[in-house]
C-alpha cells in the first residue's frame, strides 16, 4: 500500500492557455499584471492519494484451497485485488461581469463584476447547479470606462 497527502496553494497572475478550468487566460489590463494576482487555475489545496495491491489468499501456498487440483488452481489461484483512490478539493473559478460587453475599455471582455446584492453571498453546498446565486454579481449602473465602445459621452 502507498499513500500520500499534499497540502498546497498555487498563486499566479496569468491563467494557462490549456488550463484545467474554464478560466480565460487574457488579463483585464495587460499593463497592470499585479491586479491579476490570485489563485492559480490549477490550485488544489488538498490531495490524498492511496494505492494498494492485495493478493487474495486462495490457491496454491495460501490458507484457502491451498491443495486445489489443476483446473481449480487455474481458476481460483493467483488472484489479486488493487485500487487507486484520488481525493482532491475543487479547482477555483473566476466570476466575470459579462463576456459579451467590454466595461473596462481595454477590449478584453473579461471584466470583474461588482457585488450588487446586500449581505453575504449565500452558498448552497447541497445543490451543485445552484451553488450560489449569480445575480449576486453584476455591474452597478453602466460602469463603462472612457474610451469604451459602449461609453456614452
Amino acid at each position: 500500500m502507498n499513500s500520500s497527502y499534499t497540502w498546497s496553494h498555487g498563486i499566479d497572475n496569468s491563467g494557462s492557455f490549456f488550463g484545467s478550468t474554464n478560466d480565460l487566460f487574457t488579463p483585464v489590463d495587460a499593463r497592470n499584471m499585479l491586479a491579476e494576482r490570485g489563485n492559480g487555475g490549477n490550485d488544489q489545496r488538498h490531495r490524498f492519494l492511496n494505492a494498494f495491491v492485495l493478493d487474495v489468499p486462495v490457491g496454491k501456498g495460501h490458507a484457502f484451497l491451498g491443495n486445489a487440483p489443476g483446473i481449480e488452481q487455474q481458476v481460483v489461484g493467483g488472484w489479486s485485488v488493487s485500487s487507486i483512490t484520488n481525493l482532491t478539493t475543487g479547482l477555483p473559478f473566476t466570476v466575470y461581469a459579462n463576456t459579451a460587453v467590454d466595461f473596462s475599455g481595454f477590449n478584453s471582455l473579461v471584466d470583474r463584476p461588482d457585488v450588487v446584492t446586500a449581505g453575504q453571498l449565500t452558498i448552497n453546498r447541497g445543490n451543485p447547479d445552484g451553488f450560489f446565486d449569480p445575480a449576486y454579481f453584476g455591474k452597478v449602473g453602466t460602469n463603462f470606462c472612457p474610451g469604451s465602445v459602449f461609453f456614452d459621452s
